[in-house]
C-alpha cells in the first residue's frame, strides 16, 4: 500500500511539472483525433475491391480454422487463469499477481465474458479467440502500409493458417491480444514516419500501456517499435529527423510508463512490484547455461513457427523474410519493421540474461509473416516486371490459393494445434473428471501433479462435487486415486513418492480405468493409518 501511495504521488509530481506542455497540446489533440480518423477512411476508401475479396476469404478461413479449435481440451495455464484469477471478485482479480500467470487485461475480459456466457471452455476462450480473429485485418493493415498491397492478403493467408497463432486464438491467455496491440502499434507509428501527429502518438501510449497490462512482455515488442521509429528517421525518409523522432519517443514512453503505473496500482498495493518486475520467470540464469542454451532456443523457435506446414511453404515463408532483409528496397520503408523488433528483442534478451518460454517471443511471428510475404511480392515482381496487369493479378490469386490450401490442409491433417504440449495438456481430463465423480467417495483422495491437478480442478468444479477430493489427506483416506498422464511421460511410482503415500497401508494398485493419454488408479486402504487411528502412531 505505501509503494502505491508513493506511486501515485510521483505521477502526481510528474503531472506537476509538465503540466504546462500537456496543457499546450490538449487544443491540439481533437482536430488531430479528426485528422487521424480522415487519413484511416481515406486509406479504406483507397482499397480496390479485389482486396477486400481477398482480406474477407482470409478472415473467414481463420474463422473456421479456430472455431475447429476452440472447443479442445482446457490447458494446465488457461484452467489456472479461470480457477485463481477470473472466477474471483473483480478486485481480487485485477490486484492478485502472485504469478505472471495472470494477464490482468485478459483476465478482466474473460471474467466479463464468463459473467454473461458461463465457464465452458470456448467461452473462456473468446478474448483470444476475437484477438486471433482481428490479428488477420491487422497484419493485412501493417503488410500494405509497410509492405505492397499484394503482399498484404499473402500475409493474411498466413497468419490465418499459422498454427502458433491458431493454438493462442483457441487457449484463454493474453498473447494473441499482444499480438493484436503490437500489429496496431506499428499500424500507427507507419503514419508517424509520414504525418507527425500528436493524437497518434498518445494512441501509441495506450496502446502500449493495454498490452503492458496483458502482459509485461510487450516491452519486447514496444522496443522493437521504438528502433524502428529511429533508425527509419535516421535515414531521412521519415518527417523528423533523428533527433525530434527520440524526444517524440521519449515523450510517448513517457505517457506510456505513467498509464502503466496507474493500471497497475491495484497489484502494487496488494502484491508489490517485484512480483511483477522479478519474479522466478524473468530472474536471469547462469551465463553459462543461458549462452548454451541460446542457439537452440532460435532453432525451437523457428521451428514453433512453422509446425504444422507443409515444408514447402515453411522455406517459401524464409526465402520471403531473406529477401525482405537483404533486397534493396523490398518494403515501402528502407528499415525492415522484423528486422528491428528482432534487433531489439535479442538485445533485451542478452541484457535480461534468461532463455524465455517460446511463447514470449509470439508477437513476432506476425511481423515475419509481414515480412516474408512483401519479400515475396517484391521478388515476384522483379522476376515478372514485364508482365501485363493480368498476369500478375492471376499469379497473385494463385499464390494466395496455394498458401491458403497448403495452411489449411498442413494444419487439419496435422491435428497440431490440439497435439501441440504448450502451456500443459490433460486431453482425458474431462472424462476423468467425470470417473472420478461417480466412483470416488467423499473422503477418498485424488492424487495428480502438474499438468494433470489443475485441469482435473476445474472439470470437478464445473461437474458442481461437494468435495476437493485432490486436497483430502492421504491419511484419513479409505481410498487413492491416481491420475497418471502418460502424455506427459508420468509413472505411477513418482506420483506417489512425490505424494508421500505410505504404500505399505495401501493394497497394490489396480487399473480402474485407461484413457488415449492417461489412466486412472485405485489403492484401497488395508491399515487404519494416523488419521484413523492414533494409538498406532504414537
Amino acid at each position: 500500500m505505501i509503494l502505491a501511495i508513493l506511486v501515485l504521488l510521483a505521477l502526481a509530481e510528474g503531472y506537476r511539472r509538465t503540466r504546462h506542455r500537456i496543457r499546450a497540446v490538449r487544443p491540439r489533440l481533437r482536430p488531430e483525433w479528426r485528422a487521424l480518423r480522415a487519413d484511416w477512411m481515406a486509406s479504406a476508401r483507397g482499397v480496390a475491391g479485389w482486396e477486400w475479396a481477398l482480406l474477407a476469404a482470409a478472415t473467414a478461413l481463420a474463422i473456421v480454422l479456430r472455431l475447429r479449435d476452440l472447443g479442445q481440451p482446457i490447458r494446465y495455464d488457461e484452467a489456472a487463469t479461470w480457477l485463481d484469477y477470473a472466477s474471483k471478485p473483480l478486485a481480487l482479480a485485477m490486484s492478485d499477481y502472485r504469478f505472471p500467470n495472470n494477464h490482468l487485461f485478459h483476465t478482466l475480459l474473460v471474467h466479463v465474458v464468463s459473467s454473461l456466457f458461463g465457464d465452458a471452455p470456448a467461452v473462456l476462450r473468446i478474448p483470444a479467440f476475437v484477438a486471433g480473429v482481428a490479428l488477420v485485418p491487422l497484419t493485412w493493415a501493417v503488410a500494405r502500409a509497410t509492405q505492397s498491397r499484394t503482399a498484404a492478403p499473402v500475409a493474411a493467408l498466413l497468419v490465418a493458417t499459422s498454427a502458433s497463432l491458431v493454438l493462442y486464438s483457441t487457449n484463454a491467455r493474453g498473447y494473441t491480444i499482444v499480438c493484436c496491440l503490437t500489429m496496431a502499434i506499428v499500424l500507427l507509428a507507419a503514419r508517424q514516419l509520414e504525418r507527425d501527429n500528436p493524437a497518434g502518438w498518445l494512441a501509441i501510449a495506450v496502446l502500449g500501456a493495454l498490452g503492458t497490462w496483458t502482459i509485461p512482455i510487450m516491452l519486447y515488442p514496444l522496443a522493437g517499435v521504438a528502433l524502428w521509429l529511429w533508425a527509419e528517421a535516421r535515414t531521412g525518409e521519415a518527417v523528423l529527423d533523428g533527433r525530434a523522432m527520440r524526444a517524440r519517443i521519449g515523450w510517448t514512453v513517457a505517457t506510456m510508463a505513467a498509464l502503466t503505473a496507474l493500471v497497475y496500482l491495484p497489484v502494487i498495493a496488494r502484491s508489490g512490484i517485484a512480483l511483477v518486475v522479478g519474479n522466478r520467470f524473468v530472474r536471469p540464469q547462469s551465463r553459462s547455461s543461458f549462452f548454451a542454451e541460446l542457439p537452440a532456443f532460435y532453432g525451437d523457435l523457428w521451428g514453433d513457427w512453422t509446425r504444422g506446414w507443409p515444408v514447402w511453404l515453411a522455406a517459401l515463408v524464409a526465402a520471403g523474410v531473406v529477401a525482405a532483409l537483404f533486397m534493396r528496397r523490398a518494403g515501402r520503408w528502407r528499415v525492415p519493421v522484423f528486422g528491428a523488433a528482432l534487433v531489439a528483442a535479442t538485445l533485451l534478451l542478452l541484457v535480461n540474461g534468461r532463455i524465455p518460454y517460446l511463447r514470449v517471443w509470439l508477437f513476432l511471428l506476425p511481423l515475419l509473416l509481414v515480412a516474408a510475404a512483401g519479400g515475396l511480392a517484391h521478388a515476384a515482381e522483379r522476376v515478372g516486371g514485364a508482365a501485363g496487369g493480368a498476369a500478375r493479378s492471376g499469379t497473385l490469386i494463385a499464390g494466395c490459393v496455394a498458401v491458403a490450401i497448403g495452411g489449411a490442409t498442413g494444419l487439419i491433417h496435422s491435428d497440431v494445434v490440439r497435439r501441440a504440449e504448450d502451456t500443459g495438456t490433460l486431453r482425458d481430463g474431462a472424462s476423468i473428471a467425470a470417473l472420478l465423480a461417480r466412483s470416488a467417495g467423499p473422503r477418498d483422495r485424488v492424487i495428480a501433479s502438474a499438468p494433470s491437478d489443475v485441469p482435473l480442478v476445474y472439470h470437478l468444479q464445473r461437474l458442481r462435487l461437494a468435495h476437493d477430493p485432490l486436497r483430502a489427506s492421504p491419511d484419513s483416506a479409505p481410498r487413492l486415486w491416481v491420475v497418471v498422464n502418460d502424455a506427459a511421460g508420468q509413472r505411477l511410482p513418482a506420483l506417489l513418492g512425490a505424494a508421500e503415500v505410505m504404500t505399505i497401508d495401501f493394497a497394490p494398485p489396480r487399473l480402474v480405468a485407461r484413457f488415449p493419454e492417461a489412466r486412472v488408479f485405485a489403492l484401497d486402504r488395508e491399515r487404519p493409518g494416523c488419521a484413523l487411528d492414533r494409538a498406532r502412531c504414537r
